[in-house]
């Protein structure tokens, strides 16, 4: 538990300045962030697959994208590219298997959207609307972390994430909720507050939404954590998985409504 709040408080003193002075500043953040999370989504084939030219391609790809695409959307081109290239060293490498080929196109994809966006959001959308996201999601896990640690008794989905509960998956959407819709009525955010309060809530479910989902990835690679880069959290991606989602959501949210 203190590894974990330390990590924590570190995190937040690092990130958070650059989240509010924003620019370039913000933008090499979630770069470096972006770089660490392709490190991890390709450690996760490692066990069979050691190939130079495959890591290069899928960093290219991140990189490219991440330097010339403005919004969270990626070119068309870019994916059929990636796609093509990825088929065709299946093709010539023995252990890049095509099972490989789909995890890494769909699960690099969606984390270069989610990541981007996150600069996206920030660029275009402002400071206070990135905050409200962070608010729902981070709100959600630290609620559910606490109601679950000290009251949850009823597992959620124990064969994906034994520790979860019911009881810490409520009190999760309680606190994200009441945390980011009170953020929302203080500070301006780009949508009335009636919407805000509805999609505080719907963040908050799609929060734990995603973190299952890459507990779902951990348990068919049988890791515990994508690395032990951050202690007392694990990797990256154990960091920003329902951030990921949740970018992704806010945004699909504003353009349709």
């Amino acid at each position: 538990m203190k590894q974990r709040i330390i990590t924590a408080l570190l995190l937040i003193a690092v990130a958070l300045p650059c989240i509010i002075v924003g620019g370039t500043i913000f933008k090499a953040l979630v770069g470096i962030v972006l770089l660490l999370a392709t490190y991890e989504l390709l450690k996760l084939i490692q066990t069979h697959v050691n190939n130079i030219i495959v890591d290069i391609v899928v960093y290219l790809f991140s990189i490219i994208v991440f330097l010339f695409d403005k919004n969270m959307m990626i070119s068309i081109n870019y994916l059929i590219c990636f796609l093509i290239v990825l088929y065709t060293l299946s093709i010539f490498f023995e252990n890049f298997l095509i099972t490989d080929v789909f995890f890494l196109f769909t699960m690099v994809t969606f984390i270069v959207v989610g990541i981007n966006g996150a600069t996206f959001l920030r660029l275009e959308h402002g400071l206070f609307s990135l905050l409200f996201v962070v608010f729902a999601t981070y709100g959600s896990d630290t609620g559910a972390y606490f109601v679950g640690v000290n009251v949850g008794k009823h597992k959620l989905i124990p064969r994906l994430s034994p520790n979860k509960t019911i009881e810490g998956s409520i009190g999760g959407i309680i606190f994200g909720s009441l945390l980011a819709s009170i953020f929302a009525y203080f500070f301006e955010i780009p949508i009335p507050f009636n919407q805000a309060i509805v999609l505080a809530f719907v963040l908050t479910i799609t929060a734990q939404i995603g973190d299952l989902t890459f507990s779902n990835i951990k348990r068919y690679y049988q890791i515990k954590d994508f690395s032990n880069l951050l202690p007392g959290h694990g990797g990256i991606l154990d960091r920003v998985d329902s951030l990921v989602f949740n970018i992704v959501i806010y945004i699909l949210w504003i353009s349709f409504m």
